[in-house]
C-alpha cells in the first residue's frame, strides 16, 4: 500500500515566511512613544500651566518634537534609582555627547534646553529613554527663541 504524503504548495510556504518576517520587522521597529509637551506661560503670565507627565515606555522608548528650546523633567516615582538617557547626534566633527543620568528615588531631575544641532534626530525628534516605568517624563517648551 502506498503511503500518502501531504505538502503545502510553494506559494503557501512563501506567504507564511513573508508574514513572519513582517511581524518580526513591525515588532523590532515599533514606534517610540511621542510625549505630550506643555508650554511655559512666559514672564508676565498671571497663571501657571499644568505640566503633563507620561510614564516612560521601556519597550519602545520615548521622543518629543524639538523646538530647540525644550526642558525635560524626569521624575523617579519609585523606591530605587533609575537611569535616564537622552541621545545626542553627531556634531560637525562627528562627536556625540549622550546624557546618561542616574535619577535617584523620589526625585525630579531637569535637562535641557537642547540645541537642535546637537540633539535633534532625523524627523525632528529628541530621543530619550528610562530603564523603568517608575520614571515619568515631562517636556516643557520655554517661551522665546532658542
Amino acid at each position: 500500500m502506498k503511503k500518502e504524503t501531504h505538502s503545502l504548495p510553494r506559494w503557501t510556504l512563501g506567504a507564511i515566511a513573508g508574514a513572519l518576517i513582517f511581524l518580526f520587522a513591525v515588532t523590532a521597529f515599533a514606534d517610540r512613544q511621542t510625549l505630550t509637551k506643555s508650554t511655559a506661560p512666559g514672564k508676565y503670565a498671571s497663571t501657571g500651566v499644568c505640566v503633563t507627565q507620561t510614564e516612560a515606555d521601556t519597550s519602545n522608548k520615548d521622543q518629543f518634537l524639538s523646538t530647540g528650546n525644550d526642558l525635560v523633567l524626569a521624575h523617579n516615582t519609585g523606591g530605587s534609582d533609575h537611569t535616564v538617557t537622552i541621545t545626542s547626534v553627531a556634531d560637525s566633527y562627528g562627536r556625540t555627547g549622550n546624557i546618561s543620568q542616574l535619577v535617584t528615588a523620589g526625585n525630579i531631575y531637569a535637562f535641557g534646553p537642547f540645541p537642535q544641532t546637537a540633539w535633534m534626530q532625523t524627523g525632528g525628534y529628541i530621543y530619550l529613554e528610562a530603564d523603568s516605568t517608575d520614571v515619568d517624563f515631562s517636556v516643557i517648551t520655554l517661551p522665546g527663541t532658542p
